[in-house]
């Protein structure tokens, strides 16, 4: 029994080690880990979406003639290709590299990257431009570019994996996993994985700066929204924070306040004056089909554009607090219009919609929230994609897109699906 123990523990601890996550060094800055490409493929595949484009817009069919041409033009195995398993983006501070493998005949490939104009020889790394190179690793593919001995720090095999990413990477549903560490700055990791019908992601951001921390902490909603504050459409983007003062502290914490004020429209006393509750629905399968297919089906240059309508909720009077942003617009006494957006004010919200005669007709967005909608969340997106894929290819779907954003102890964690 011990030697059957023993055995098992061996075998654990190489497949383990055989992992391209041996090669993290001591003071990387970000990781991105893929431990089977293949998998992570087909679960992309298996999506709504995935299959749409990859089987019936041909884009597997037609990467995959692609890369056997070229694979046969330099006299490459192209079913070789296939096999690597792995991929690994490592950035450190003085340079980033990207390992993939097992690469077999290694040579060729090399040899096709350096000749074929597929990547370029030149990498922008910081505030310069750095050479790639390419180098054998164990039988594995290191490209880098930037500063220092790169090969001799992967080489060290210091398998500097967080607890978190070995704890996370038990989960054999786990597509990707990323980390990102800055001493005394902050700390995020993100997974990706497989949920039946979906691709869903969860990411958390830990901060160790105290007046960021606070602001974090301060922008947690203090007012759900309700159902009928949510306008119709295909997608939506809500947001609902503390209140407008809390997002400049915010800005100007992480350091944008300055390059927003450098935006000759941009007002802060505006921003001072919003609520935090804004909402913003898209109609948009009309003008995507229009793009590609010419309206009415004729192959001409589409004028469709997406209809959106919205409300921004301030504190005050809208008139009195836009009123010099008003001043250009025509004012029949009901509404403004602005070039091709209408405004109409309804004590403390103004609601836009663009064109004006915008007319959102669908219920999905109110459909999603209700059964979707948490209350917790900073910021929601939710875009559906099944009337665009119906009007495309004539498929039945329930496809969209969702991503939330929340803080939650003086964290900011994120959740994602694609179907």
């Amino acid at each position: 029994m011990r030697k059957v123990f023993l055995g098992v523990f061996l075998i654990v601890n190489i497949f383990t080690l055989a992992s391209l996550l041996q090669y993290l060094p001591d003071d990387f800055i970000t990781a991105v880990y893929i431990p089977d490409i293949a998998r992570f493929y087909s679960d992309i595949k298996s999506t709504e979406i995935g299959d749409s484009f990859l089987n019936n817009l041909g884009f597997e069919s037609m990467f995959d003639s692609l890369i056997r041409s070229q694979a046969q033009a330099y006299d490459i195995d192209a079913d070789k290709l296939y096999q690597i398993k792995e991929f690994l983006f490592i950035s450190e501070k003085n340079w980033i590299a990207i390992v993939i493998g097992p690469v077999q005949e290694f040579d060729k490939v090399k040899d096709y990257l350096e000749s074929s104009g597929l990547i370029s020889d030149k990498i922008s790394f910081g505030e310069k431009n750095y050479d790639l190179h390419i180098e054998n690793l164990e039988g594995n593919m290191v490209l880098y570019a930037g500063e220092g001995d790169v090969m001799s720090e992967l080489k060290k095999k210091a398998s500097n994996v967080p607890v978190w990413v070995k704890d996370a990477l038990k989960d054999p549903k786990i597509d990707l996993v990323g980390y990102s560490l800055e001493k005394d700055s902050f700390e995020s990791h993100i997974k990706v994985y497989s949920k039946g019908e979906v691709i869903a992601s969860e990411g958390v951001s830990r901060v160790f700066d105290e007046d960021l921390m606070k602001e974090i902490k301060s922008l947690s909603n203090t007012s759900r929204f309700s159902e009928s504050e949510v306008l119709n459409g295909e997608g939506f983007v809500l947001l609902n924070v503390k209140n407008g003062e809390t997002l400049l502290d915010l800005f100007n914490v992480i350091g944008i306040l300055n390059v927003l004020r450098s935006d000759e429209n941009f007002d802060e006393n505006i921003i001072k004056s919003f609520t935090g509750k804004a909402f913003i629905g898209f109609e948009y399968s009309k003008a995507i089909v229009d793009q590609m297919y010419g309206e009415g089906g004729e192959e001409v240059e589409s004028t469709s554009k997406p209809l959106m309508e919205g409300f921004v909720a301030f504190d005050g009077n809208p008139h009195e607090i836009l009123k010099d942003k008003l001043k250009s617009c025509e004012n029949n006494g009901e509404y403004y219009v602005c070039e091709d957006t209408k405004i109409v004010i309804d004590g403390n919200k103004l609601f836009f919609f663009n064109p004006e005669d915008a007319s959102l007709l669908s219920e999905l967005n109110k459909k999603f929230f209700k059964s979707r909608y948490e209350g917790k969340e900073n910021v929601m997106v939710y875009l559906d994609f099944s009337e665009v894929l119906n009007a495309l290819f004539g498929l039945e779907t329930n496809s969209y897109v969702l991503f939330k954003v929340w803080t939650e102890n003086g964290e900011i964690r994120s959740y994602g699906e694609i179907r």
